[in-house]
């Protein structure tokens, strides 16, 4: 059975909690569709339990919500998680999509080039309109966003059985 990983960082940050939300209707599908499912979400998304999860149960999937930069994935309260040509080998052999700015630039191409059989991510900064005054599930400005992140875990999904 395919092993999906979703890491959802939750800790009051605004982008985390839309992110953190639309990754959940992920873990949804991915459940829907019979996925074992690895749900790192809040406290549990932090470099130790990541890197123990992939290690363990070798996912072919990642879901990687997070801040970033060019070279830097990181996860719960900024913690550094992935540094290109440091750590980032560990995502070898597997399909990843990171909803996180600038990590395409250093990081995705570093993870391809150790044998990462291919991720999706951004080049430039990931940015979203919102509405403060709704909650995050209800939000209509940012109901663009969310479509585009989850058909993209769909179709990762839908290639990875």
């Amino acid at each position: 059975m395919t092993t999906v990983l979703f890491c959802r960082p939750d800790w009051g940050d605004t982008a985390m909690k839309y992110a953190s939300y639309w990754t959940s209707l992920g873990v949804e599908e991915a459940v829907k569709r019979g996925f074992e499912v690895i749900d790192l979400y809040g406290a549990d998304a932090v470099k130790e339990k990541i890197f123990s999860m992939i290690e363990e149960y070798h996912p072919e999937v990642a879901i990687m919500a997070g801040h970033g930069n060019s070279d830097t994935f990181t996860a719960q309260e900024l913690e550094v998680v992935l540094k290109a040509c440091v750590n980032d080998e560990i995502m070898s052999g597997n399909i990843s999509h990171f909803i996180s700015c600038s990590v395409g630039q250093q990081l995705l191409p570093s993870i391809i080039k150790k044998k990462g059989i291919y991720t999706v991510g951004y080049q430039v900064d990931f940015q979203f309109i919102i509405d403060p005054s709704v909650p995050v599930e209800e939000d209509p400005y940012a109901e663009p966003f969310k479509d585009v992140t989850l058909t993209i875990i769909i179709k990762i999904l839908s290639g990875a059985t």
